[in-house]
């Protein structure tokens, strides 16, 4: 006889709440390897490794490159492990279902924590097989509880993304070993009871989940447990039927697929939507292993050593781990925020939800990038931001990545395609331990050049959001758009970051015959460079006026040759717009990364001879990924551009006829397709009062931030009282905060294209005149 439903909700609410605590605490702990690295230095793992070396004033030092090298390869070889045997596993659970599956990752978990509880000083090398095992144990856990969030319908995304986050919020797990052993609890101990605790977990397999899977839609009174009679029959159904697909990580599980959207194996495989999800993943996934097996040595270099703050940092870090769970729910409500609402005419499910994915996958590349320039910035107290960043962009990457295939290939595939993709990914992620390996030997411990190698190669993840919002537009559009924001945000503004390269250019002495002592009121004599200073402001108030005074001529040039690369993407255009401007202002960071390269050895001369290099990639971008003339708007269909391009002559003549269209302006919509009763001719547009109040509104602002970044380095130097180190600290971080720029522009375009797609006022002007 079924049970009761109130029996059926409690039984529901205990599994998702037991669940919940059960990848809370101990599925990703492995992960919080940083923490438990730290004790483990304290208990003398590997420290054979350690050897003595004499340090530049003569004294004695202890290197201990090799016993880090030792724990970044343990943490390698389980990350690699964790997401390699994905491929295995998923297979294994759709096979054999629930109980099996739990019941070998039990096993493996309780062998890790045996390993790790009987391991010494001695036996140090039971620590690769032991961390595998649990970050294998660890991932079987997250993969047969991910089907509950089937239980709960319409809700189910978003439980799906909460054990998402509660498993990256247990490598909390470590700190609280650590802090236990600080209190004078012995690892053994902790982790005794950590294998203990693998009573609980064989209890919950048998009594709150189902031998085989939870299906979706789910049936009528639907019951599972050894309690259950009638779900027998339809676990056998489901399980009969192959649609349990529930191998993943944040997968949705869904299980009635249309049948119109099936496609072979072989041909999701060589998809570009797969291609290019491969290479998102795979990017951030190798930046966040990379950030965790190397905290513990990033953390002695930036302390000095100072065994407090090292501890102090990695408590800091451990904890906002557990912030996990409370960021990954939200990436499940953007994906799931079109649900319940209409679809655009013609617009399909699958094309609905892939609209959904592109905000998610773009703000989690965002996060990353972001992640890596603090990670890559070495200064201390901003690694509290770093940490920060890097749990809420994790808890966004595992999530997303599931919830993307999820949607984008048949269910009937979702398990193959996650497990083919974790695995893939892991043999990207053995890059880690060469990285590591680079920076321990040729490069003395610094990781400066490998950081920042690792945040332009995070860049590339950003191709992925806009390969799927524009799927049904060309290649070449994505990549103009790419390689557009990475030509903005490297090199258009770089001028801007003035400040930076002060600092450099009065380390190399320039105008420094401008300099020369004084004698204060006490008698002291002091290094009077106000005409130095001078010399270098007016060296930026004059380039500051070129960059302006010439956008006139530049503008007329702009009108019969130029090009605008926002129009290729329609109703998106004032945001890409807003973006390219917002990339410009952060590449003033260009300077900042050259000041950081000169205090690392790098001359002047090298860094723009470097840069000089560079201008082949934009010769090579303008005849291959950008039209001789302008891109017209609205875009005619099949438009194409760049040398391949043929017969665009007419149109790119039409558009360039049109010359009612003011461009040379840094934030124009460029607009040539003004309804004719709004045309008016220049000297018209140039006495309107909205181009007066305008002007007054541009000028007023704009003088006041060239002269603050003219005259930053000097007002630094007063406020400093001349101490350089406290001037250079606050130059980094000057340099750091115009990186935001990027982030901030393009709320400027949403704002201004919030009316798209509504209806106007009666009456209403063409939408530029609504623009606020």
């Amino acid at each position: 006889m079924p049970e009761p439903q109130s029996k059926l909700s409690v039984r529901r609410c205990l599994t998702f709440a037991t669940g919940l605590v059960e990848c809370l605490c101990f599925a990703g702990a492995v992960f919080g390897w940083a923490a438990l690295v730290f004790v483990l230095k304290e208990d003398r793992y590997f420290s054979s490794l350690c050897v003595n070396a004499t340090g530049l004033n003569g004294t004695q030092t202890l290197d201990c490159r090799a016993q880090d090298e030792q724990f970044s390869l343990i943490f390698t070889i389980a990350s690699f492990m964790n997401n390699f045997l994905t491929l295995p596993n998923g297979f294994l659970f759709d096979r054999f279902g629930t109980t099996v599956t739990r019941l070998y990752g039990i096993f493996l978990y309780t062998m890790g924590t045996l390993m790790l509880a009987f391991s010494s000083s001695a036996l140090a090398y039971l620590l690769f097989p032991a961390l595998s095992f649990l970050a294998v144990g660890g991932i079987l856990f997250l993969m047969t509880n991910m089907q509950v969030g089937n239980l709960f319908g319409s809700r189910r995304s978003t439980i799906i993304t909460l054990y998402n986050g509660a498993f990256d919020s247990s490598s909390a797990l470590f700190l609280i070993i650590k802090l236990l052993h600080e209190s004078g609890v012995s690892l053994r101990s902790a982790f005794l009871f950590l294998s203990a605790c693998s009573v609980v977990h064989i209890l919950r397999t048998f009594f709150l989940l189902p031998r085989k899977h939870i299906p979706y839609p789910l049936p009528d009174r639907y019951t599972y447990g050894v309690s259950c009679g009638k779900s027998v029959a339809a676990s056998a159904e489901v399980a009969a039927n192959g649609e349990a697909h529930p191998a993943a990580e944040e997968a949705p599980l869904t299980k009635n697929a249309a049948v119109r959207q099936e496609k072979t194996f072989r041909e999701c495989l060589l998809s570009r939507f797969f291609l290019w999800h491969l290479l998102w993943l795979s990017v951030m996934q190798l930046r966040h292993y990379l950030f965790i097996g190397t905290l513990n040595p990033m953390l002695q270099r930036l302390t000095g050593g100072e065994a407090s703050l090292v501890s102090q940092y990695t408590n800091a870090f451990a904890i906002t781990q557990l912030c996990g769970v409370l960021c990954a729910p939200w990436n499940g409500l953007i994906m799931d925020r079109h649900k319940g609402k209409p679809r655009a005419a013609g617009e399909t499910e699958l094309e609905a939800d892939l609209r959904a994915s592109v905000l998610s996958l773009f703000l989690t590349a965002l996060q990353c990038v972001l992640f890596s320039l603090c990670a890559s910035t070495p200064f201390l107290p901003l690694q509290y931001l770093t940490f920060i960043l890097q749990v809420l962009n994790r808890s966004f990457l595992y999530g997303g990545n599931a919830a993307f295939i999820s949607v984008a290939f048949p269910s009937c595939h979702f398990g193959k395609l996650y497990g083919l993709i974790m695995a893939l990914s892991a043999v990207f992620s053995l890059l880690q331990y060469p990285c590591f390996a680079l920076v321990k030997g040729p490069l003395g411990g610094d990781p400066l050049y490998v950081d920042v190698g690792l945040t332009l190669l995070s860049v590339l993840a950003f191709i992925h959001p806009v390969f799927v919002s524009e799927s049904k537009m060309s290649v070449r559009r994505c990549l103009t758009l790419v390689t557009g924001l990475v030509e903005c945000l490297c090199f258009a503004g770089a001028v801007f970051g003035w400040a930076s390269l002060v600092f450099v250019l009065k380390a190399d002495g320039y105008f420094s015959s401008l300099c020369f002592n004084t004698t204060e009121v006490n008698d002291t004599q002091i290094l009077d460079c106000s005409a130095q200073d001078e010399q270098f402001s007016l060296i930026f108030a004059s380039t500051s006026f070129v960059n302006n005074f010439f956008s006139l001529p530049i503008g007329f040039v702009f009108d019969h040759f130029g090009t605008t690369v926002g129009n290729l993407f329609g109703s998106r255009r004032s945001t890409i717009i807003n973006l390219y401007n917002g990339a410009f202002d952060s590449s003033s960071a260009l300077f900042f990364i050259i000041k950081l390269l000169h205090e690392s050895g790098v001359s002047l001369r090298a860094a723009f001879l470097f840069l000089s290099a560079c201008s082949v990639v934009h010769i090579l971008r303008t005849f291959f990924l950008l039209p001789r003339t302008f891109i017209p708007h609205p875009l005619p269909d099949h438009y194409t551009y760049g040398v391949t391009c043929g017969p665009l002559e007419t149109e790119s003549s039409e558009v360039t006829a049109n010359d009612c269209a003011l461009t040379g302006a840094e934030d124009t919509p460029f607009t040539k397709n003004i309804p004719l009763k709004q045309e008016k001719t220049f000297r018209e547009c140039l006495l309107s009062r909205f181009f007066v109040g305008h002007l007054l509104w541009l000028s007023v602002m704009q003088f006041r931030h060239f002269l603050f970044i003219g005259t930053l380095n000097p007002m630094l130097l007063r406020l400093t009282e001349g101490d350089s180190s406290l001037v250079s600290q606050y130059t980094n971080a000057f340099a750091f905060t115009q990186l935001c720029a990027v982030l901030c522009a393009p709320w400027n375009g949403l704002i201004m294209d919030r009316h798209k797609g509504k209806p106007r006022a009666a009456g209403d002007l063409v939408d530029i005149y609504r623009r606020s």
